[in-house]
């Protein structure tokens, strides 16, 4: 550092390492002459005496050299050590730019698939396939009340059903995707924390929660989504192209899906640890609906059922439901009320839009049931019979609409792990 003039702020300077000195022109106005001055000249001069050059210019203020066996042969051996290092610490240091500028792009990459993928699994996942039950619904009753649709077939009325089916596929390959890449490097893919935002949508709830992530679950619920998918394929060909099939074959793929969801706590779903529950949903779901469909598959093959009596587990079903569901709402505001200091309204309130919610919901069920059972003895039309089951498919859109909303404002509210990594290497020398 013999070089150095007297000025005080270079003395200073000429103890600065190479980062700390590069970092000089952002600190001040004199720090910035300094560097595009002679003195800089000077000050660099020296760090690369420094680095390459120890035995030639040791200062006391610097780390003394190693000791040398021979003076030729140290010098020698010094310099292509410390040649070495500054060779590996440039190495590393152009690793590390080019990982970080990966980095970089993937990061652009896993926003970009975020903005996509919460709205599709979120807002689309939730809301479409009610809107567009709701338009094969209207469909439908224009075609069996002799409308504008009426020389439509089947096949081409149920492309609102294709969209679901094709949509919900989509999504839950992507659902499943993200799962698998939750912990691949950060460096690799986009996917590493869609999982994050994914696993709280209805399609993230059953791979998680319901599947668990296993390859046998995933097996048996393909097995039973092919079975889904066969009940409006089977229909189609039943209205459309084979009339003389019976209903009994044609409502097949429904008795094989029904088996077939029997199996779930084999293969794995969470139901294998939860059997009591899994026999509760059995009882009160699976079986009145078995004994309805094959009461109807008997009923369009000519036997004499009145619908009344057909659709008779659902009517012991809902008047369960109804009266529990009472008794429960009843005693939850009371003990509320009685334990909790405030307003009636703010006590008992909460349970009361539960219950009126729930009656909202299930009401147009019940009477789209009953509509059908006078229709066998009065003349309804078709737009009639369908109306509750039109505003129950309009009342559960809006309630989508919100619960979509939700996902996609706590989705927003997510934050990604931090990566580790780091763009300063460490260079012992």
């Amino acid at each position: 550092m013999n070089s150095f003039p007297l000025d005080p702020l270079s003395n200073a300077i000429s103890y600065l390492d190479a980062k700390s000195l590069a970092a000089c022109e952002s600190v001040c106005h004199h720090f910035l002459s300094l560097c595009s001055t002679s003195a800089a000249n000077s000050v660099w001069k020296s760090l690369l005496h420094y680095d390459f050059d120890l035995l030639v210019i040791p200062t006391s203020s610097r780390t003394p050299p190693p000791p040398a066996t021979t003076a030729n042969g140290s010098h020698k051996q010094t310099y292509v050590n410390l040649y070495n290092d500054r060779t590996q610490y440039i190495a590393v240091s152009i690793k590390n730019t080019e990982r970080l500028a990966l980095l970089q792009a993937k990061t652009e990459e896993h926003f970009c698939l975020r903005s996509c993928l919460i709205p599709l699994t979120s807002t689309v996942a939730t809301c479409a396939p009610l809107i567009l039950l709701l338009i094969f619904t209207t469909m439908l009753a224009s075609k069996l009340n002799n409308g504008a649709l009426k020389e439509v077939p089947y096949f081409l009325l149920c492309i609102p059903i294709w969209m679901i089916i094709i949509l919900y596929a989509v999504v839950f390959a992507i659902t499943c995707f993200a799962a698998r890449n939750v912990n691949r490097a950060a460096d690799q893919s986009g996917w590493r924390d869609q999982w994050i935002y994914l696993r709280a949508t209805i399609v993230g709830f059953i791979v998680d929660k319901l599947l668990q992530q296993n390859k046998r679950a995933y097996f048996h619920c393909a097995i039973l989504s092919l079975f889904l998918v066969l009940i409006p394929i089977m229909l189609c060909v039943k209205l459309d192209f084979a009339p003389a099939l019976p209903w009994t074959v044609t409502m097949v793929p429904i008795f094989l899906a029904m088996l077939w969801w029997t199996c779930a706590p084999a293969f794995h779903w969470v139901f294998q640890h939860h059997k009591s529950e899994f026999l509760v949903v059995n009882l009160f779901l699976w079986l009145p609906t078995m004994i309805v469909v094959a009461l109807a598959a008997a009923k369009f093959d000519g036997v004499d059922i009145a619908t009344h009596w057909l659709f008779m587990p659902y009517w012991l079903l809902d008047g369960l439901v109804l009266c529990v569901g009472t008794f429960l709402t009843c005693t939850g505001a009371a003990r509320e009320h009685r334990h909790q200091q405030g307003s009636w309204l703010r006590n008992v309130g909460p349970f009361c839009a539960t219950y009126c919610l729930g009656c909202c919901l299930l009401a147009p069920l019940v009477i789209f049931c009953a509509l059908l059972s006078v229709r066998e003895y009065n003349t309804l039309a078709p737009t009639t019979v369908l109306a509750p089951l039109t505003g129950w498919f309009v009342l559960t859109a809006s309630v989508g609409c919100c619960f979509a909303r939700g996902l996609s404002r706590s989705n927003g509210l997510q934050l990604r792990r931090d990566v580790e990594f780091t763009i300063q290497p460490r260079l012992v020398v």
